[in-house]
């Protein structure tokens, strides 16, 4: 072969061959970003369980719940710091509610009315309280008394919600706890 002939075919190729620019490198590198983020994003969530969507719904119930108890349904309306006794006991399975409780229904299911089971119960410094039915007082769980809480026993469940509020009733500080799953 002919040496001339080789270099018209090298300055050929040089004229008409093109290398990587950096709009190239920037275009590749832009779409790589794109899909790593739809990765970490998107994917995570079409392959998980329903769990994570119960939980968050179990959650909002519970505090909905929550609210509501210390709101509305102890006799007091948007005022939280002051519970009605009566209402209290019998929100939590004691007898009729009273003309000025915020709740009416035989149950905790008709007075509650959620799709989830629930369970309220009322606590003073981590001890069940209990209602003698005497007085506003309330007192540490005995053999003596109604235990404040209502609903089937909470059983550590994976997609329960927890919501916990403090009230007071009298001079008594109590937290009322809400499960939901």
């Amino acid at each position: 072969m002919d040496s001339r002939h080789d270099s018209t075919r090298r300055g050929a190729r040089r004229a008409t061959d093109r290398g990587q620019i950096s709009f190239d490198f920037l275009v590749g590198v832009s779409v790589f970003v794109l899909a790593v983020v739809f990765t970490l994003t998107i994917a995570p969530g079409v392959f998980s369980t329903t769990t994570a969507g119960e939980q968050a719904t179990h959650e909002l119930e519970s505090q909905r719940v929550a609210g509501w108890v210390t709101g509305d349904a102890l006799g007091h309306g948007e005022t939280t710091s002051q519970a009605n006794a009566y209402c209290l006991v019998a929100l939590v399975g004691g007898p009729t509610p009273t003309a000025g409780c915020g709740f009416g229904g035989g149950t905790l299911q008709d007075r509650v009315p959620i799709e989830g089971t629930t369970n309220v119960s009322v606590r003073q410094g981590g001890n069940q309280q209990c209602w003698d039915g005497t007085d506003e007082a309330f007192e540490d769980q005995s053999s003596g008394c109604s235990w404040l809480a209502a609903g089937p026993q909470y059983k550590n469940a994976d997609t329960a919600g927890v919501a916990r509020r403090t009230v007071a009733v009298g001079d008594q500080r109590l937290t009322i706890t809400v499960h939901v799953w």
